[in-house]
């Protein structure tokens, strides 16, 4: 049987291509994949990830992006922790390393700013 037969047979099915997924310029988990997917579905939303990958995916997308150090300084500029714990959280994390120095400083001194 040729492909033409198994078409016009009803043995394979024609579809078109809408809803498949963009392929991502990097590998990513699954969780983040389908983050990243439903980021870009929702216009104007915000992706909350610390990967370097999924901010880099982000970046090609266009999709808008938070990390944790500027998720803890707007937390406490909406007064929903306080600015101790906020320092001890943006300490914390350039303890574990995750960030470079330049944006834990960035982080630090935006809280300050945001005391005054």
């Amino acid at each position: 049987m040729y492909p033409g037969a198994a078409i016009s047979s009803s043995k394979i099915k024609e579809q078109n291509p809408e809803g498949v997924e963009p392929q991502l310029p990097l590998t990513l988990g699954p969780g983040e994949k389908d983050a990243l997917l439903l980021a870009k579905e929702l216009n104007h939303s915000l992706f909350a990830k610390d990967d370097g990958k999924a901010i880099k995916a982000s970046k090609f997308f266009k999709i808008s992006f938070i990390v944790t150090p500027r998720i803890v300084v707007e937390m406490f500029r909406l007064k929903k922790i306080s600015y101790q714990f906020a320092k001890q959280a943006i300490i914390k994390l350039d303890i574990i390393g995750r960030y470079p120095p330049d944006i834990i400083a960035n982080a630090l001194l935006t809280l300050d700013e945001e005391k005054k």
